[in-house]
């Protein structure tokens, strides 16, 4: 049984079932990703900024990242986390059986430029492709956990990825 209301967001339906949370594309239904909370996921999740936020039986809040279910980070409240969380002005507010939690989510000043442009060039099969993403944070914080997804021709096999930043003016990681 379903005990709580899916959120939705950017083409994917979030929702708690069973020990995990669920991640199926809207459109088809097929599963992306799942992540198992380790107890009842009763919580209906909230989606923001690229993250999903949840709560679950055994007193855990949970942050997924919302693209690949990769969990970000969680805290304990020791009691159950049924009532659904939300997300006001870059604050996560929450309760369990008898408080209310809020967490500074931080980051809410990065402000991030993507620049991407088609090159004319064919490929053909064997061809080394080499995709550039030109991101500027024009913010004045840090912009963490950010994801960025895009596709590719099938059949194409990554080789390796280089990430760089501008001397002075800050640095990615893979």
């Amino acid at each position: 049984p379903v005990s709580s209301s899916p959120a939705v967001a950017n083409g994917v339906v979030y929702i708690g079932l069973d020990f995990s949370v669920y991640a199926p594309n809207a459109n088809t239904g097929a599963k992306l990703w799942s992540y198992n909370t380790g107890s009842d996921a009763d919580s209906s999740p909230a989606v923001a900024n690229g993250v999903v936020y949840t709560g679950s039986m055994e007193g855990n809040v949970w942050a997924l990242n919302a693209s690949t279910g990769a969990k970000l980070w969680s805290y304990n409240t020791n009691i159950e986390v049924m009532s659904a969380p939300v997300v006001v002005n870059g604050t996560l507010y929450t309760v369990d059986l008898s408080h209310v939690f809020a967490f500074e989510l931080g980051g809410t000043s990065a402000d991030l430029f993507l620049r991407i442009r088609p090159t004319p060039t064919t490929a053909h099969q064997g061809d080394l492709l080499t995709y550039a993403f030109p991101v500027w944070n024009l913010g004045p914080d840090a912009a963490d956990h950010e994801v960025l997804n895009t596709q590719v021709p099938e059949g194409t096999t990554f080789d390796y990825i280089r990430i760089s930043g501008t001397p002075g003016l800050g640095t990615c990681k893979a």
